[in-house]
């Protein structure tokens, strides 16, 4: 399983999205999509990042003793 962050951003204005999921092969990747993300939120969710789209929850959730539970 690939490590994944769920990334809350501060509204600079209406256009801008508030959630990503990002994705990375390893945790030190994911440190720098973080990076690339905060400095250029429009360029910076390339790949390994996907935007939640307005309206959508995520709901981070781990699989323990068979059944799907929150995470944290």
């Amino acid at each position: 399983m690939k490590p994944s962050r769920l990334v809350f951003l501060e509204r600079a204005n209406a256009s801008t999205h508030d959630m990503a999921v990002l994705t990375a092969k390893a945790p030190a990747t994911l440190d720098e999509l973080i990076v690339r993300l905060q400095s250029s939120a429009s360029a910076g969710c390339q790949r390994g990042c996907e935007w939640v789209p307005a309206g959508i929850a995520v709901r981070p959730e781990m699989q323990k003793s068979g059944a799907w539970v929150p995470a944290g």
